[in-house]
């Protein structure tokens, strides 16, 4: 067996917290709030763009899905604050 080429990685799309950190190197920290402040980071949402974001890389691997070998998805539970899917899988 060959080794693979190419090797795929893809992180989830944009979330608060990426939102939050943006906001605060420009000098806003309203965002953090003290119930924003008192959830740990895996359970920050995805925000309407990080969602876009997670359907167009599903919308791609699926149009490769013939190249790809293997494939190993790590869901965490708050991935889009309710753990479904954001799209068809």
């Amino acid at each position: 067996m060959t080794m693979p080429i190419d090797l795929v990685l893809v992180r989830h799309g944009e979330s608060e917290g990426n939102v939050a950190r943006r906001s605060s190197a420009a000098g806003d920290n309203s965002v953090f709030t003290e119930e924003f402040c008192g959830r740990h980071n895996s359970r920050f949402r995805l925000t309407d763009r990080g969602r876009e974001q997670a359907r167009a890389a599903g919308a791609w691997l699926r149009e490769i899905r013939g190249a790809i070998r293997s494939l190993l998805g790590v869901r965490l539970p708050a991935g889009d604050g309710d753990g479904r899917p954001v799209g068809p899988a």
